[in-house]
């Protein structure tokens, strides 16, 4: 579940870094933050999406993080 999410993010990321985007958005999800049983590999992918959003604010690079609740 980690690697699909948290590679394809960081591809888009990569390839897009130099254009000058008005957007680009991430949906991650609350699990990241309150996970659950067995949600590990799942929470972890989605705290990725929040931390590489963060990383492109960093660099005043555009990026939304978007935490889908229940």
């Amino acid at each position: 579940v980690f690697a699909p999410k948290a590679d394809a993010a960081w591809y888009l990321h990569q390839f897009t870094a130099h254009l000058d985007l008005s957007a680009f958005v991430l949906f991650s999800s609350i699990a990241g933050i309150f996970g659950g049983p067995g949600q590990g590999n799942y929470a972890a992918a989605n705290l990725f999406l929040d931390g590489l959003a963060e990383h492109r604010h960093a660099r005043g690079l555009t990026a939304t993080s978007v935490a889908w609740g229940l």
